[in-house]
């Protein structure tokens, strides 16, 4: 039994007094800070079985590999000769046999510097692990075809395959800032699992960038682009796409982190972003590329071309990209990506990541079908309360005695029932759209989700609405009994 407490108390109860600090062996790191100690029992392509103490109780937790940031593994305790830990001391000084002490396992040493495991999953067979990729395809929009979701279960999917190199084959037109942002965050999750490729097929426009910028290599296929990532808002009032500043100067930083600590020049990346970025390109004598925001103020300034200027959002080809060193072209898909990077033993996965993407794409199609349909009710109900507001009515009443006629007062009473009910339904929609508006917030399909305050301002309509009916929808006998005129 591996650093295990055992009390052993016959017919009575063990005083805290009697436990023993337990010194765990093995540590493990979560990607979110926390640290567990203790003895790992078990472990698979998807999770580690750990025994730990948590408030002085043993406990054995499972732990899913994704969460994982790292894991250490101190050694076994010292054993003598017949493989009993302890050596000749363990004999001496034990008490008598039958003593009622409890009995408490020598746990393992520890080591002084432990080291780290690779929290890949072992190899599942189809060849040698080391050259095993999966293909993840990013096609279509940012926060639409393409999530982070999608590639986080995409991920998980090729820890189950065994690969140890994922490749995104590329070809967006781009899609919203905040989606790519999340996908950021998954790829810094995923990057000491997995070597991870870009492939750009078509192209990598706006927030696909990301995907290139935190990957290891990019590669291109040769007509292939990439670039123009500036961040735009649409005016509500106007309908015109308007640059927003604020939202581009983060997702400038964010991307150009990830780049540089992917190992590429944060320059480029920068430059598709904001316009007001300069690129220029030096080319040494071996035929290296060196790259700069700005130029070069000191040194031979001719040896600098500038290949983009403030006026311009930086748009590559896949020449361009070969030819600054930001890449590399490569031609026949993934298959070819491995004498590319000089990988041996390049292989597909018995799979790859279309289904994940293909089912984290039919959930935000749902949601956004069902956000449609709730608009389309919405609009509907607002409408059956304006042609039923009483308010349009034209009340006929007797000049001398003030009182309405039968008909008008028929009509009111009618119109004031309608469109009480429809302002109800317009209420009760509010709910709906909540609901949907908490669901996609849990599904970080922002752009799906209608805003809290515009909620509240059409559910305070309603009611106030509500409130002037309740008021005012009785069967009006004098024209004392309507509301005055505005």
């Amino acid at each position: 039994m591996r650093a295990t407490l055992v009390l052993w108390a016959l017919g009575g109860v063990v005083a805290l007094g009697t436990l023993v600090a337990w010194a765990p062996g093995d540590t493990i790191t979560m990607r979110d800070g926390r640290v567990y100690e203790g003895t790992i029992v078990e472990e698979s392509s998807s999770s580690v079985v750990i025994e730990t103490e948590v408030s002085r109780i043993k406990s054995t937790l499972t732990l899913r590999r994704r969460d994982i940031h790292t894991i250490e593994i101190g050694p076994v305790g010292d054993t003598d000769a017949d493989g009993e830990g302890g050596g000749a001391d363990a004999a001496d000084d034990g008490g008598d046999a039958a003593s009622s002490e409890p009995h408490v396992e020598a746990p393992r040493a520890t080591r002084a510097t432990p080291r780290s495991r690779d929290t890949r999953a072992p190899d599942a067979g189809g060849g040698p692990a080391a050259g095993r990729y999966m293909v993840i395809p990013a096609t279509g929009v940012i926060g639409v075809e393409v999530t982070a979701p999608g590639i986080a279960d995409a991920f998980d999917d090729a820890e189950k395959l065994g690969a140890t190199h994922v490749v995104f084959v590329i070809d967006s037109p781009g899609g919203y800032i905040y989606e790519a942002l999340a996908i950021r965050r998954v790829l810094l999750d995923n990057r000491e699992r997995f070597t991870i490729h870009t492939l750009v097929e078509i192209e990598a426009i706006s927030a696909a960038t990301v995907l290139a910028a935190g990957s290891s290599t990019i590669s291109m296929a040769p007509s292939a682009t990439i670039g123009g990532a500036t961040s735009y808002s649409i005016k509500a009032e106007t309908g015109s796409a308007q640059v927003d500043a604020k939202m581009n100067s983060i997702w400038a930083a964010e991307i150009a982190s990830i780049a540089s600590t992917s190992g590429h020049d944060e320059a480029p990346f920068r430059a598709m972003i904001e316009q007001d970025r300069e690129l220029y390109v030096a080319r040494d004598a071996s035929g290296g590329a060196r790259l700069a925001s700005s130029e070069p103020v000191s040194g031979d300034r001719s040896a600098w071309e500038r290949v983009d200027d403030s006026l311009t959002i930086l748009t590559l080809t896949a020449a361009q990209v070969r030819d600054y060193g930001i890449g590399r072209i490569v031609e026949g898909g993934a298959a070819g990506l491995g004498a590319a990077l000089g990988v041996e033993g390049w292989h597909a996965a018995d799979g790859d990541g279309a289904r994940s993407m293909l089912k984290a794409s039919k959930a935000r199609a749902q949601l956004a079908r069902a956000v449609e349909i709730a608009d389309e009710q919405l609009i509907e109900l607002a409408g059956q309360a304006k042609k039923h507001n009483p308010s349009r009515l034209t009340i006929v009443y007797d000049r001398n005695t003030l009182e309405v006629s039968e008909d008008s007062a028929r009509k009111w009473s009618r119109a004031c029932s309608q469109a009480a009910s429809a302002w109800r339904r317009v209420d009760g929609m509010m709910d709906r759209l909540t609901l949907l508006r908490r669901k996609a917030e849990d599904m970080g399909a922002l752009h799906l989700a209608v805003s809290n305050a515009e909620i509240e301002q059409i559910r305070q309509i309603a009611r106030e609405q509500l409130e002037w009916l309740d008021e005012y929808g009785g069967r009006p006998r004098t024209i004392a009994d309507l509301p005055p005129d505005d």
